[in-house]
């Protein structure tokens, strides 16, 4: 794993090189081989377009990631999620320049003490579109791939829905089940049941499992007063 970083420190000496996340900092610390994959980034002025590139290095998948300072403030400054994310895990390795780690540290900062709180017609679009898809799902039970596919697909907004009501950044997808069978064991448990029963039953589980993420915003809403509304939705 260090010679992966020390080949990317002597092939880029003035950028600022780290991992994302714990796991993929403490591989580099430990030399290690975790399971699962490590992701390193590079932040170089030479890369005003974003690349990427995966290899393999002693049966260790290293995903790492190219992107010049400019870019990545514009990414976290036009509300990128993933850039967000990014920025709020990472962990320095090396620092080829001083001022751009600073400034890589004040964004990381300033992301986590600026979370910013879903407005109220944030809120209530997330209320309505949630019901709103529930009783699009109910008129299409008839239909069996139609509606195992579209209860799929509301599980997923689902989820989504409940980080978007609880946490400043919604995680990747691969991550959200074992963030939520940590955090939410009542939600995770009703998700094991979802996939356990049969049609009838897994559509009162998403009935519950909508109620239960609302809980604390006001519940499920049916109608939807004259107001602000997503132009894409």
């Amino acid at each position: 794993m260090k010679e992966v970083v020390e080949n990317l420190i002597r092939l880029h000496p003035e950028s600022l090189v780290g991992a994302i996340g714990k796991k993929s900092y403490e591989a580099f610390e430990k030399n290690s081989h975790p399971s699962g994959d490590v992701d390193l980034l590079v932040i170089d002025e030479q890369y005003q377009i974003f690349e990427r590139e995966v290899v393999q290095h002693e049966n260790l998948e290293v995903d790492i990631s190219y992107i010049s300072e400019e870019l990545l403030h514009q990414q976290v400054a036009a509300g990128s999620v993933i850039w967000t994310d990014v920025v709020k895990r990472f962990e320095k390795i090396y620092k080829g320049k001083e001022n751009t780690f600073l400034r890589i540290l004040a964004l990381q900062q300033a992301g986590r003490k600026n979370k910013p709180d879903l407005t109220a017609e944030e809120i209530k679009f997330i209320r309505f579109d949630l019901k709103n898809k529930l009783q699009y799902l109910s008129r299409q039970k008839h239909d069996q791939p139609q509606s195992h596919y579209l209860k799929n697909n509301y599980l997923t907004a689902l989820i989504e829905a409940y980080f978007q009501l609880t946490e400043p950044v919604i995680p990747k997808g691969k991550k959200q089940l074992s963030i939520l069978k940590e955090k939410e064991p009542t939600l995770y448990k009703m998700i094991e049941d979802f996939y356990k029963k049969d049609s009838k039953q897994s559509y009162e589980i998403l009935e519950k499992m909508t109620d239960h993420v609302l809980r604390h915003v006001g519940g499920p809403l049916l109608t939807f007063e004259k107001g602000v509304y997503p132009i894409d939705r």
